[in-house]
């Protein structure tokens, strides 16, 4: 009789909507969902945005292939400053305080006609917003639109060049002529095992202030807290790399909180010195040598 009363009276309380328990099963179960798939949507997100990360830097590292074929062989100096770059490639030469200013983004955003926004990972958050300030403000200077996209990529990119080996000769060289050329591709022993670009973020010293993570132009071949290094900005320590054939790899870094990691061997390696700058070619210098 008491069981026949108790369902009777659950069967009426049906009838009118949910009951307590079973809007907290409910809730439970949403809840479970949630949590099961809040992870592999976020995973998702983080494998897309490398992905995008990848697609960038390989469109940069082609688009830098394709600028030595059109330049005697030579790759990007890092800066026009080397040997007075915008005189002699065609870009629109300044004076004041914009003479010289374009780096290595620059002149391959200007000379391939490459967008400024190809030079910023998806995952570094400031890169995008500084780039399109510099632009806009150059603009509205009244500068040509393609320079002005070239600026932006020069004042701010996510992706680091291997500049004391392919964009200088400061490694090779003592010459004041020859030290200042940025390499050339048929000085390359292996370009497809020739560090070009890579994730990149500020020195040490600058993380110091509040910058860590933010993306730097330039990739020191060893660690140094004065200088910007490689940075794993991607999920499970991911770092995208872009070699000198064109073709991007991921690598992993073991510590990404450890400066040093980067550089050890079983990640990018390090550049050796002899003396002073000059590299030890008897040296097992990583991905980062000619």
């Amino acid at each position: 009789m008491l069981t026949r009363i108790f369902l009777d009276s659950s069967s009426e309380r049906s009838e009118e909507g949910f009951t307590l328990i079973e809007l907290l099963v409910v809730i439970s179960i949403i809840a479970l969902l949630i949590g099961i798939l809040l992870p592999a949507l976020g995973a998702a997100r983080d494998s897309a945005r490398q992905m995008a990360c990848l697609s960038n830097l390989k469109q940069v590292s082609i688009a830098t292939y394709t600028y030595t074929t059109t330049n005697d062989g030579y790759f990007p100096p890092y800066s026009e400053t080397l040997y007075n770059n915008a005189k002699t490639s065609g870009i629109p030469y300044l004076s004041g305080n914009d003479k010289n200013s374009l780096s290595w983004a620059g002149l391959v955003s200007y000379l391939q006609d490459l967008d400024y926004n190809t030079f910023g990972c998806p995952c570094d958050d400031e890169v995008a917003g500084l780039i399109e300030d510099s632009v806009e403000g150059r603009i509205n200077m009244g500068f040509e639109p393609r320079w002005a996209r070239a600026y932006g990529a020069s004042q701010r990119t996510s992706y680091g060049y291997n500049y004391l080996n392919i964009g200088w000769s400061r490694r090779y060289s003592t010459d004041k002529t020859t030290k200042n050329m940025a390499a050339k591709l048929v000085q390359l022993k292996s370009p497809s095992g020739t560090l070009l670009y890579g994730d990149a973020t500020v020195s040490v010293n600058e993380s110091a202030s509040g910058t860590v993570g933010r993306g730097s132009p330039l990739l020191h071949d060893q660690q140094n807290n004065k200088f910007s290094r490689p940075w794993a900005r991607h999920r499970n320590n991911g770092m995208s790399i872009g070699f000198c054939d064109g073709h991007v790899e991921t690598y992993t870094v073991n510590d990404p909180e450890d400066p040093q990691s980067p550089y050890e061997d079983d990640c990018l390696g390090m550049m050796h010195a002899s003396s002073g700058w000059l590299w030890d070619s008897n040296a097992d210098n990583g991905v980062w040598e000619r």
